[in-house]
This record gives structure tokens, C-alpha cells and sequence, in this order.
């Protein structure tokens, strides 16, 4: 019995961190990668991409330089809608 998987349209990334690692998996970099590109560490790529921290201002500027979007677009998603607002870092309570 053969089933059929629908296919649905991907997923928008709601955080920042989520639309950070589509961008990098779009270019087919690994965080490491992408963490010598910006002089950071790995650590701070994952962190990021997990929403744990929110990247300085600074590097929100040379990541859209990057990835070639607006630093709004960063904030906000595609089309600078809230849709993909950056959502506040978890807390470790």
C-alpha cells in the first residue's frame, strides 16, 4: 500500500535564530563556516540559531550585508512584516 505524503509549502521561520540558520542552510554553510566568515564562535552561531542570544547590532549589519537583505528584513522576515519578529531570549528559569 502505497501512501502519498501532501506537500505543503515550508515552514516560515518565526525567530530569529530560525530565519539566521535558513539563510546559512540556503547557502549550504555549517555553523563553523559561517562562524570563521563573521569572526565569531561556533558557539555564538548556535546560539543565535537556537534564540538564546540575539546577535549586536553590528553583526545584524554584516550578516544582511551577507546574505544580501535589509537589516529590517533580518528583524522582521521577508517584506519586513512581524511575522517573523525576533522573539525575546529564553530564559533559564
Amino acid at each position: 500500500m502505497n501512501f502519498r505524503i501532501p506537500k505543503h509549502p515550508p515552514i516560515q521561520p518565526t525567530s530569529f535564530g530560525q530565519f539566521l540558520k535558513k539563510l546559512r542552510t540556503e547557502k549550504r554553510l555549517s555553523q563553523k563556516e559561517l562562524a570563521k566568515l563573521f569572526n565569531v564562535s561556533d558557539e555564538s552561531i548556535r546560539n543565535w540559531e537556537k534564540d538564546r542570544f540575539l546577535p549586536k547590532s553590528a553583526f545584524l549589519e554584516r550578516i544582511g550585508q551577507f546574505f544580501q537583505i535589509d537589516k529590517k528584513e533580518l528583524n522582521f522576515g521577508s517584506g519586513g512584516s512581524q511575522s517573523h519578529f525576533i522573539s525575546p531570549p529564553k530564559s533559564n528559569k
